[in-house]
């Protein structure tokens, strides 16, 4: 939600969001503040920079163990060409081994039904607009979990009608 057309006056004129693409699900907490437009260095702190000293300062029960896990982190392939080169080897889908084919779009998708939400908080004060904003993504990761075995149901339909047509092509072939 990024208006530069009326953003005087206010402290803020947007929001990001740290998302998980392969899940399509806003990261709880994960709303930070944007200034005349998704500037670089908001993102950056937002998503990335000094995370684990900043997550050590939250209350324990928020912790994250980290260890034996990899963390990594990717720009949604729309951005990545408006960085610097080292930015766009080392955090792309397609350099990553095990990523896998994704269109890193989810993050856009989600603001599909947020967008109203996220205008409506325009004059509200910091802490009711993230609080506001955490509630309707919650509520939003909390319908795609409760609906995950209707949409697993789908694809591994979906992938066995493939497989069998893949495996029919290839037999003729």
């Amino acid at each position: 939600m990024v208006d530069t057309k009326s953003w005087k006056g206010l402290a803020t004129n947007g929001v990001g969001t740290v998302d998980c693409a392969r899940h399509d699900m806003k990261l709880a907490n994960g709303v930070g503040d944007l200034q005349q437009g998704e500037k670089y260095v908001n993102m950056d702190y937002l998503w990335h920079k000094k995370l684990w000293p900043r997550l050590s300062m939250l209350p324990p029960r928020l912790h994250f163990n980290q260890d034996g896990k990899v963390i990594k982190f990717f720009v949604p392939k729309l951005h990545l060409a408006a960085h610097i080169e080292v930015c766009q080897t080392e955090f792309s889908f397609n350099w990553t081994p095990g990523v896998g084919r994704t269109d890193s779009k989810a993050p856009k998708r989600g603001w599909a039904n947020m967008n109203c939400v996220a205008s409506s908080t325009k004059e509200m004060g910091p802490g009711a607009q993230r609080d506001t904003l955490n509630d309707h993504f919650g509520d939003s990761n909390w319908k795609k979990v409760t609906a995950l075995g209707r949409a697993l149901l789908r694809k591994i339909s979906d992938a066995v009608a493939s497989e069998k047509e893949h495996r029919h092509a290839l037999n003729n072939f």
